[in-house]
């Protein structure tokens, strides 16, 4: 389900729409030029390493970036502690 959310990319705070889907997070947000080349990205406090980043249409209107969430893995883990110690 896609949200506004405020995210950090260069330092810069920006208003972007964000989809969160099992291991992958989509962003959609205006177009700057400037941060075409970035590496990484905040979302809630949390860092994420870019995988893709493009000019949607090539029209200078909307980039989109795309993230692998490796952050999915905490509830699996915890189920796992959970049946070592019973």
């Amino acid at each position: 389900m896609w949200q506004e959310t405020e995210i950090t990319i260069n330092g810069k705070k920006v208003n972007a729409q964000v989809n969160k889907s099992n291991d992958m997070i989509e962003i959609e947000m205006m177009f700057d030029l400037k941060l075409l080349k970035s590496t990484n990205v905040t979302i809630d406090s949390k860092d994420y390493k870019i995988e893709s980043i493009e000019d949607v249409g090539e029209r200078g209107e909307t980039l989109k970036i795309t993230i692998e969430d490796k952050n999915n893995d905490k509830p699996i883990k915890s189920r796992k502690d959970s049946k070592l110690s019973e």
